[in-house]
């Protein structure tokens, strides 16, 4: 059986050096959305928008923002068809991990092919993500600074199944980054 490994949270929490480290580890390709499909989400919002860093209006949401989670998921497909043991995907997923139809659907998908799906959901204090988010400096980000109590209100922490991990990548965190790592890993091996 393939693996499918998604990594979620929000901007700023670590998903990404998660990904990394359990890539490093599995040997598995890595699909990160940023890489993939940044030149055209920037292109098409300063066409569309007007704004290559637009991340937040009903424009990026409803035409953009589809399309990225699109290009994403295919490629995997293709990935694992062509190969791969395994697969691990980095995104915010918000809008789908909120939605229990589609994370129902998607497992669902992947037991059609063979593959057993992990959410891995990434998370932080508000003062870890603010602090990490300022330090990275991405434009696309500015509207998530200068909106600050606005955003960080519309955070939450999806409901997943009892298979899927949440880590805490708080500073705070008495578990370290890579231990959670190691722990996933473990468990990946067994499987």
């Amino acid at each position: 059986m393939k693996q499918v490994i998604i990594v979620a949270g929000h901007a700023g929490s670590g998903k990404t050096e998660f990904s990394k480290q359990i890539a490093d580890r599995t040997g598995w390709p890595l699909l990160d959305k940023d890489t993939l499909t940044r030149p055209f989400v920037e292109s098409l919002a300063d066409q569309l928008v007007g704004d290559p860093n637009d991340r937040h209006s009903i424009t990026y949401l409803e035409d953009i923002r589809p399309l990225e989670y699109q290009t994403l998921l295919e490629t995997m497909w293709e990935i694992l068809e062509y190969g791969a043991r395994g697969v691990v995907v980095t995104a915010p997923f918000v809008m789908e991990l909120f939605d229990a139809n589609w994370l129902e659907n998607f497992d669902f998908d992947c037991d059609l092919k063979d593959s057993q799906l992990t959410v891995v959901w990434v998370h932080c204090d508000d003062e870890t993500l603010k602090g990490r988010i300022i330090e990275r400096g991405a434009a696309r980000d500015r509207w998530k600074i200068l909106n600050w109590a606005e955003w960080v209100a519309s955070l939450g922490v999806p409901s997943l199944r009892e298979t899927d991990v949440h880590v805490d990548n708080s500073v705070e965190s008495i578990a370290s980054l890579s231990s959670s790592v190691d722990a996933l890993v473990s468990r990946l091996e067994r499987a």
